[in-house]
């Protein structure tokens, strides 16, 4: 085809470290309906990541309590 030309839009990814799939089940899909309102409009995935990162720190605090006793 004459005349036409194609482009390709690249965009950089925010960053270079390696991703994660994760899949939005129903189990998922509620536990993320249930805490959206706290996270004031953040994005799925960032939600995702907090509560991954809570998560990992409130298990190591049961673990020392419960070396502790």
């Amino acid at each position: 085809m004459r005349g036409l030309r194609s482009y390709t839009l690249v965009q950089q990814m925010p960053t270079k470290l390696p991703r994660i799939a994760v899949t939005k089940d129903a189990e998922l899909a509620a536990a993320l309906a249930s805490v959206r309102a706290q996270f004031e409009g953040a994005a799925e995935a960032r939600i995702v990541r907090n509560l991954a990162i809570r998560g990992a720190e409130a298990l190591g605090t049961i673990r020392e309590t419960a070396w502790r006793s």
